[in-house]
């Protein structure tokens, strides 16, 4: 085989382990998809995860449903003292058709954290879904979270 043909193959192969790889790291980034919002004194942290990432005991403890077509939206409000506070959550998803599902959140509390929990099941494989969430603090006035996520059914 010439060094010319040698040369060419090694480049093809290289770029498309360079191409695959690029690949597999912009899927991970897609995945980690926890975020931080602050709305004046409070700020909110929130994600959108398969929910079969939690322990099949933890999912038991707290009643929540594993599913390849299941996510779990998390969600914590603080103080603008950093500590957890139980405010009140409601809101829904919405995918590109325009269809929405109400979120039923369960407040979890442990410890110092307090964070709400709501399921939603996932039809199609990259399913963009927008998430409208109103969170009412104690004693304060409510404002609305926004957010857009890429959900994945787990193969």
């Amino acid at each position: 085989m010439s060094l010319l043909k040698r040369f060419s193959q090694r480049a093809i192969y290289s770029s498309l382990f360079f191409i695959m790889a690029l690949a597999s790291f912009a899927k991970a980034a897609d995945l980690n998809q926890e975020s931080t919002q602050v709305f004046g004194d409070y700020t909110v942290h929130y994600m959108a995860f398969n929910s079969t990432f939690v322990q099949p005991e933890i999912a038991k403890s707290y009643e929540l449903v594993r599913a390849k077509n299941q996510a779990l939206i998390n969600i914590t409000v603080q103080n603008k003292t950093g500590q957890a506070i139980a405010a009140k959550l409601n809101g829904y998803s919405q995918n590109l058709m325009q269809q929405q599902k109400a979120l039923d959140f369960k407040i979890i509390t442990e410890q110092d954290a307090i964070y709400g929990i709501a399921a939603l099941r996932v039809t199609n494989n990259e399913e963009v879904m927008h998430f409208v969430i109103e969170i009412t603090p104690p004693d304060a006035i409510p404002f609305t979270l926004k957010f857009t996520r890429k959900m994945y059914i787990e193969p």
